[in-house]
């Protein structure tokens, strides 16, 4: 399934400016220095260098680091256009490029009300990736970030091209599966799990680490409404963490 997720390498744009500067520095205090020596002219003095350096440094870092983020928003448009769709920047996680908490709003309520006229099928899956905060607080932000989009992709690679995948909370997915009866739902939901699970993502000096997700299957019934499918889904996600985590539930009313 093609969504809007970016390389797993994201997440460290926040240290991209500092490398951008670090090589702009490096290079131009080099320049600075080797080049007076090669046409013969006189060396200024050292802090002068460096200050000239810095300066050249921090203006590598700001071109570099825009025409990075340049290249994010193509290829996000890009990966859309491939999809067919115009979707909103504003619809769009931005750490993990899925769809976020407005993104999903709109499909969910577009889904249901074709549902509610027609009769289409909608079967909604919320994944709860279990444990994040513990690694959050034994690792680093940072980490739990990577864990995010490495999580993201693999669940988008899991889904088919009809379903929407978005991020709903801190540590929640939802996965949007139209025309899905239960059974089909419950299915996919543990490929989602087995998805989960094979995602991995560094931790303390290169240690690969995984997470695992416990998941509430539920049906969009004639009558419901946001809060009442999604509650009844989260339930069955709840249920599936209290019993151990790392499973698939279905909602009994479904």
């Amino acid at each position: 399934m093609q969504n809007t997720r970016l390389p797993v390498v994201k997440p460290l744009l926040r240290r991209i400016t500092l490398l951008y500067g670090l090589i702009g520095f490096a290079v131009s205090l080099l320049v600075l220095m080797v080049a007076p020596i090669l046409t013969g002219e006189i060396i200024s003095s050292t802090s002068l260098v460096i200050l000239q350096a810095v300066c050249i440094g921090v203006i590598f870092a700001i071109v570099c680091t825009w025409l990075f983020r340049d290249q994010q928003s193509t290829d996000a448009e890009a990966s859309l256009t491939k999809r067919g769709e115009i979707v909103d920047q504003a619809d769009i996680d931005p750490l993990t490029h899925v769809l976020n908490q407005r993104g999903l709003t709109i499909k969910l309520l577009e889904l249901m009300a074709l549902g509610e006229r027609y009769g289409n099928t909608l079967a909604v899956a919320v994944i709860g990736i279990d444990h994040l905060k513990e690694v959050e607080e034994q690792y680093s932000q940072s980490v739990t970030d990577n864990a995010l989009v490495v999580i993201a992709d693999e669940l988008g690679d899991t889904l088919r091209m009809p379903d929407r995948l978005g991020r709903w909370g801190d540590d929640q997915f939802i996965a949007l599966l139209p025309e899905t009866p239960i059974e089909g739902a419950r299915h996919i939901g543990e490929r989602l799990r087995e998805a989960v699970s094979r995602a991995q993502f560094p931790g303390k000096r290169g240690v690969a680490l995984t997470l695992t997700a416990s998941i509430g299957v539920t049906m969009f019934r004639l009558g419901d409404d946001l809060q009442s499918l999604l509650a009844r889904a989260n339930r069955a996600m709840n249920l599936a963490r209290t019993q151990g985590a790392d499973r698939v539930r279905t909602d009994l009313a479904a």
